[in-house]
């Protein structure tokens, strides 16, 4: 639909990465469709620009349970307490 093959995609990072957050947000709320609870979908940014694209939200907990960076590497790696990077592939792979 943009008139770019693969090859052009994978050259221009930028626009790449808007494709794949578009993805990975529509294969996200895909997947929260088969949950009974509701999820909510949040986007933040603060005044200096830094952003989260997507932040899930589910029933009226105590705080933050844990924080995921989906990235397109090979492995799930801790970073932190309750903060994990994992694979974009494990959305329909699983984990």
């Amino acid at each position: 639909m943009l008139g770019l093959d693969a090859d052009a995609r994978l050259k221009d990072r930028a626009e790449l990465g808007q494709l794949l957050e578009t993805f990975v947000s529509q294969e996200l709320r895909r997947l929260a469709r088969w949950r009974d609870d509701q999820i909510r979908f949040h986007h933040f940014r603060d005044e200096d620009g830094c952003e989260v694209d997507i932040a899930l939200e589910r029933g009226a907990g105590k705080g933050f349970a844990a924080g995921v960076v989906l990235y397109d590497g090979e492995t799930s790696v801790g970073f932190g307490d309750g903060l994990w990077a994992i694979p974009i592939r494990a959305l329909w792979e699983g984990m």
